[in-house]
């Protein structure tokens, strides 16, 4: 399969940015679009000269994968419904609503030997691909990822909505699960938590620090890796970074060499894509997604647990 034939499912915002993505890459072929919003699927169509199919069945008919970019409480239903189709499954962070939903996916994907990969996009974020292989045994991480209150992404709590980047970022350089969860939070514009921070110690000693808000009136994303001899500072916003290294009487800072002709969801595209013309995993396989969202509900449960204490007068 030298150019597999894509279709996009859910072409709301990034679901317009993937098909965006898929008319400007050459390693595939970008065949159309469906979406229950059907003023906005014709839209989508015309703009990048694809069909517009009338049904999601349709659409399957014709394409050997999938990307999945409907609302998170969709993501099992229209998921499944691909895979049983016997087609390749890129599908939007958090993998699935549940713990249960997102393993589903996986055996299934895994039984039908399909590809299934999860968006968990700050891996490609050029700052993040300038210092992965200089990363060695991370003692402390320490992330922040603060942004404006967008009614986009509310059908979950923050912690699925933008901790689960950071979450990731976290399991991936450590490659392992954490033995311990502190974590607290918030509702304060919505029903969800809004705010939340957590602490995880991991079975190696890492010890990881997360706060996400989605109620600041700034935009923040950073990440920053301590390891022996060695200290990283990204900002994932501008995609730049610093690092500080120990010299034989003096630490010594540098800049850190990002390649800023990078464009994260091109590379995350394309990397789909590669990965079913090359018959091998992805780099963020389905495990990865559901890695990431177990922990993302344990971190949920523990805030859920000291709020229902709050609540009931224990203090």
């Amino acid at each position: 399969m030298s150019r597999p034939r894509i279709g996009v499912v859910g072409v709301g915002y990034l679901g317009s940015l993937h098909s965006r993505v898929l008319f400007e890459l050459n390693n595939s072929h970008f065949v159309g679009v469906y979406d229950i919003n059907r003023e906005r699927m014709e839209k989508i169509a015309r703009r990048y000269r694809v069909k517009a199919f009338p049904s999601l069945e349709e659409l399957l008919s014709n394409v050997d994968a999938v990307i999945c970019a409907v609302p998170t409480v969709e993501h099992y239903s229209v998921g499944m419904e691909v895979l049983k189709a016997d087609k390749h499954l890129f599908i939007e962070k958090p993998i699935a609503e549940t713990v249960q939903q997102a393993e589903e996916l996986v055996a299934e994907a895994r039984k039908r030997n399909l590809k299934l990969m999860v968006g968990h996009i700050e891996r490609f974020n050029p700052a993040i691909l300038a210092i992965r292989d200089r990363i060695d045994f991370p003692l402390y991480i320490e992330a922040l990822r603060i942004a404006h209150f967008n009614v986009r992404g509310t059908d979950v709590d923050v912690v699925r909505d933008l901790m689960i980047h950071d979450i990731d970022l976290t399991l991936h350089f450590t490659g392992e699960e954490p033995s311990s969860i502190h974590a607290v939070g918030a509702p304060v514009i919505t029903d969800k938590v809004d705010i939340a921070n957590v602490r995880m110690e991991f079975p190696s000693g890492t010890v990881a620090t997360l706060t996400a808000s989605r109620v600041s009136i700034k935009k923040t994303r950073e990440f920053r890796i301590f390891q022996k001899d060695a200290y990283f500072s990204l900002n994932l916003m501008s995609r730049d970074g610093h690092m500080i290294k120990r010299g034989d009487d003096a630490i010594i800072p540098y800049f850190i060499n990002v390649d800023e002709t990078v464009e994260p969801l091109k590379l995350e595209d394309a990397e789909f894509i590669d990965a079913i013309v090359e018959d091998r995993e992805p780099h963020i396989t389905g495990e990865d997604g559901l890695r990431a969202l177990k922990v993302a509900k344990k971190i949920e449960e523990d805030i859920q647990e000291k709020l229902r204490k709050f609540s009931g007068g224990e203090r």
